[in-house]
């Protein structure tokens, strides 16, 4: 019998959405500039290639969650999914650190399990903080 996972979802910052935004209406303005028509072949291949990014992109704002079930928990996000177990955690805490990472916020959770780092961002930190203490209480890094 499986157990129900529990679903926490990512957030997404309202300054992500603006530089996605942002990044899919940069090329319109193109049109505005003077442009050689025998030349519409590069258009198109840039316009082409710079849109393929989308196809990273939208799956990264779409698909970011955390499933906890049992002692592991399974980290969504983009095409990517990895799963961790709950009892390798050595610290979790809350951090605001930019640096870069699977966290499409500034309001990040950091937890260290020895050997790697996970950043996130969900929309409940403290409750999955919280839950995770729960399950295996793992202390706050001494900072």
């Amino acid at each position: 019998m499986d157990e129900k996972a529990e679903i926490y979802k990512g957030k997404n910052a309202l300054w992500v959405y603006a530089v996605a935004v942002f990044y899919n209406l940069l090329p319109l303005f193109s049109f505005s500039l003077p442009k050689n028509v025998s030349d519409w072949w590069i258009l198109a291949a840039v316009f082409l290639l710079y849109y393929a990014f989308d196809f990273i992109l939208i799956p990264i704002l779409a698909r970011n969650r955390i499933e906890i079930t049992g002692h592991k928990f399974t980290f969504y996000y983009g095409f990517g999914k990895t799963t961790y177990e709950i009892y390798d955690l050595k610290h979790i805490r809350r951090t605001h650190n930019p640096i870069a990472a699977s966290a499409n916020s500034l309001d990040r959770i950091e937890m260290d399990f020895g050997d790697r780092e996970l950043i996130v961002s969900l929309r409940d930190n403290d409750g999955f903080i919280r839950r995770i203490k729960e399950i295996h209480p793992v202390s706050d890094p001494v900072k």
